[in-house]
């Protein structure tokens, strides 16, 4: 598949990497129909070092679901979804309460 990396700041290039695959029960496959652009790969723009493989951009994306592990029980293929730049289990005290960013089993998106 293709995906967006930066190199340095500025240095933004379109690459091939492997294809997605659920590792885990709990994992999803989604396939990007739409993304933006979020403040956080702004900053790095302007002043990431250079790095010989990159980091990876990009986060927050409306997809369709391809594939889930055995555990996932909120969304099946064919679901439309929306990804901001962290996930959670909507499960935990505190997604009950509104506090998604805050999920105990939650976290947020990395660069690699």
């Amino acid at each position: 598949m293709r995906a967006t990396f930066m190199y340095s700041a500025g240095d933004v290039r379109v690459v091939t990497v492997p294809d997605p695959v659920v590792k885990h029960p709990s994992d999803a496959v989604v396939r990007v129909v739409q993304a933006c652009v979020c403040g956080s790969d702004l900053h790095r723009y302007h002043n990431l070092p250079a790095t010989a493989d990159g980091k990876s951009m990009g986060h927050e994306f409306l997809g369709v679901v391809e594939d889930v592990g055995s555990t996932v029980t909120t969304v099946r293929r064919g679901d439309l979804v929306v990804a901001s730049f962290a996930w959670q289990d909507n499960t935990c005290d505190f997604c009950r309460e509104g506090y998604q960013t805050s999920c105990r089993h939650g976290g947020f998106y990395k660069h690699r």
